[in-house]
């Protein structure tokens, strides 16, 4: 998008990118997200829960009664905290099984059995690579990471329907939304607003290019434009949550 902006503010952009840069010995924990820069949100992925029709789970509601191994990473990684999250909102007897590399390594352990499902497999990318076990119904999508449900996915429930009460809700929407974050990208704190704003601006006129658009059609790629005020509003509210909800939130997923 860099190159969407106007031959004379390019050198004002590349000192507000600089101006971003941060020590290499700087930890994620160390940042707040509110107070950075948003300009822009290129797309969402949408990521869903599937579990093989081997497993005996087809919806959430069968969840409840059989207990299913999930595939994971790592214990602070969606992979496994989706699934704690849903056992505590909704009563289901996922068993995050950790260790694994990635998607990849995953599906692997489902076609041999060593798995049920896990909870964070990219839609775009299942439909195209496993689209003959959802026709077949040898996969069901049990839920989608997301706080409302995709138009063409109308039957999985959206993450933040499974909650029974308001606690359970605010950490489903909490991991909801920060899914629906998607590619989006921000600067530093210290970038000054004329600089913001210019990027925003040039983020604009990107996300309308011809080009780009068709390059991206190209490649399948998933187009959900958010400009940048919208991205810092929707920012804000995600890291709003009072200090007594996360600490209890952080209970559940990192245990």
């Amino acid at each position: 998008f860099f190159f969407q902006a106007e031959d004379g503010i390019r050198d004002k952009l590349v000192t507000g990118v600089q101006t971003c840069a941060l020590p290499i010995s700087q930890k994620p924990d160390d940042f707040e997200i509110t107070k950075f820069n948003w300009i822009g949100r290129m797309a969402t992925r949408l990521n869903v829960g599937f579990a093989a029709a081997a497993s005996g789970v087809r919806t959430i509601e069968d969840a409840k009664r059989v207990e299913i191994i999930m595939g994971a990473t790592a214990p602070t990684a969606t992979s496994s905290m989706v699934p704690r999250a849903v056992n505590k909102a909704a009563g289901t007897k996922f068993k995050p099984v950790l260790g694994y590399q990635g998607s990849a390594d995953m599906m692997l352990a489902v076609e041999r059995g060593e798995i049920g499902g896990f909870a964070t497999i990219a839609w775009n990318d299942f439909q195209r690579d496993r689209g003959e076990w959802l026709k077949a119904g040898k996969a069901n999508v049990l839920f989608q990471i997301s706080a409302k449900r995709a138009p063409y996915l109308p039957n999985a429930p959206a993450l933040t329907e499974l909650g029974a009460n308001d606690d359970d809700r605010a950490m489903l929407n909490l991991l909801a939304r920060t899914e629906d974050m998607g590619r989006s990208f921000p600067v530093g704190p210290a970038v000054p607003a004329d600089r913001v704003a210019l990027l925003r601006e040039a983020f604009g006129k990107m996300s309308v290019d011809p080009k780009y658009l068709a390059d991206g059609a190209r490649y399948d790629f998933e187009f959900d434009f958010m400009p940048g005020e919208a991205l810092q509003a929707f920012v804000v509210e995600v890291g709003s949550l009072p200090a007594d909800q996360r600490a209890r939130i952080r209970r559940v997923l990192m245990p």
